[in-house]
């Protein structure tokens, strides 16, 4: 039962990036990104009904903070020369940054509602918690091959 139910998801998710019309993201990237949906998909324990109307509006949850994740890091790429912005640029990249956060904690807030409509509040919750445990887990994987390959499956 839990793997058909990997299964789909992971289908669903290999459907969804190539219908998106984009190049497809780099091999890895991708292996990764399977990881991560088997991954969430043990820890929240989804039955084939939540993973159904959970993974949508995961996706899009991702697509968003994603898109905050890029313009983060584009303001921390200004700021590695720091000494050469002028003061209103130091302190407006700055502003930028810390908005870019307060957008971050308003998509989650926003998400742990909508999580929380479809999975109940504390497989909701969980979410959040499965995201950072794979992100540790991926971490520890990647030191322990010495940040060359990534990793094997997570289990």
């Amino acid at each position: 039962m839990k793997g058909t139910v990997l299964l789909i998801i992971t289908l669903f998710f290999i459907g969804h990036v190539f219908g998106q019309g984009k190049k497809p993201p780099h091999p890895k990237k991708e292996e990764i990104k399977a990881q991560k949906v088997a991954f969430i998909s043990t820890e929240l324990m989804l039955t084939k009904d939540e993973a159904e109307k959970f993974w949508p509006i995961y996706n899009e949850y991702e697509i968003k903070m994603e898109n905050l994740h890029k313009q983060h890091r584009a303001l921390v790429k200004m700021m590695r020369n720091f000494k050469e912005l002028t003061e209103d640029e130091a302190y407006a990249t700055t502003e930028k940054l810390i908005k870019l956060d307060a957008k971050q904690s308003k998509i989650k807030e926003e998400y742990l509602i909508k999580f929380s409509k479809v999975l109940g509040k504390k497989k909701g919750a969980k979410v959040f918690y499965a995201e950072e445990k794979f992100k540790r887990e991926l971490l520890r994987k990647i030191k322990k091959n010495g940040g060359h390959e990534p990793p094997s499956p997570m289990h």
